[in-house]
């Protein structure tokens, strides 16, 4: 056997030569087979990968899930109407129409007769109304700031509760609260905070302040002459309703409700008189959430 055939030294041998132009169209075959495995090993983990998400997506059932609905249900209690109001569209209860509607999966509404109202959104971040008139009976199960209602002057935010509100289509109205709490937002900014038990009147202005049952009526409008008596008058069941009126008053009169709240509900270390009476926002909500509530 020559050298050739180790280290391509030595004389050629003509019989060697002819094989290796045989087999030299054989020499990249191997490389390629390497790719071709490869590149099937990935497409079948590509495959199985699908194949999991599409398990997951189908839940195990064997079908895809449902696109979230764009509509609610409705059931007429008196009076007939829609069976289901559309995202964009109105549902209106005439003199003696009332319905229930179905808040997506987490509570129902009652429209009273003579109320109108519009589906704005619905989706897991927001379920939303118009109210542009009449009434409405809200019981919602959901995480707060999920369920809202607009109406011509504030939006009611619920905080997971049970309440009514009514208002006319100028923006004049009422909320009262029967369990949880709700936030009353302004147009103009003001937010009035009402818990269980109390009301809040609702002006073309915007929300007015909470009150319990037995407040004195001056307390109620912050710029009439009846506020001075009235602060002399409050109780502790007070407490809510001046806590809104320190930012509510002139700064004359200012010094004189935050005065009186800390005589019927005394602040604590985080609440300082000086910067309440300033407007700081830390020390006023800090002082709310020591308020007695009845």
């Amino acid at each position: 056997m020559t050298d050739y055939l180790w280290d391509k030294s030595g004389p050629v041998d003509p019989e060697v030569l002819r094989l290796e132009g045989l087999l030299g169209r054989y020499r990249h075959r191997a490389p390629r087979r390497r790719r071709a495995l490869l590149w099937g090993a990935v497409a079948a983990s590509a495959a199985v990968a699908a194949a999991i998400l599409l398990v997951a997506l189908l839940g195990g059932e064997g079908t895809l899930p449902a696109a979230p609905s764009r509509s609610w249900e409705v059931t007429w209690l008196e009076g007939q109407g829609d069976s289901r109001i559309e995202v964009g569209g109105w549902l209106e209860t005439d003199d003696a129409g009332r319905a229930r509607v179905k808040v997506a999966d987490i509570g129902r509404v009652d429209l009273a007769p003579n109320t109108r109202v519009r589906l704005v959104a619905t989706g897991e971040d927001e379920h939303r109304l118009d109210l542009r008139r009449g009434r409405l009976q809200a019981l919602v199960y959901a995480p707060p700031r999920l369920f809202l209602v607009d109406t011509p002057a504030a939006t009611a935010v619920d905080l997971g509760c049970a309440y009514t509100l009514e208002v006319d289509e100028s923006g004049t109205g009422l909320l009262r609260v029967d369990s949880g709490h709700v936030d009353l937002e302004g147009r103009d900014g003001r937010t009035s905070y009402v818990p269980r038990g109390a009301s809040c009147r609702i002006s073309r202005a915007g929300p007015g302040v909470p009150w319990f049952e037995g407040a004195p009526e001056g307390l109620l409008d912050p710029a009439g002459d009846a506020l001075v008596p009235a602060l002399a008058a409050a109780l502790p069941r007070d407490a809510l309703t001046l806590w809104h009126l320190i930012a509510r008053v002139d700064e004359a009169r200012r010094g004189a409700v935050v005065g009186r709240l800390a005589e019927i509900a005394p602040p604590p270390p985080g609440a300082p008189l000086d910067l309440c009476r300033k407007l700081d926002r830390d020390a006023l909500l800090a002082w709310r959430d020591t308020l007695p509530l009845p």
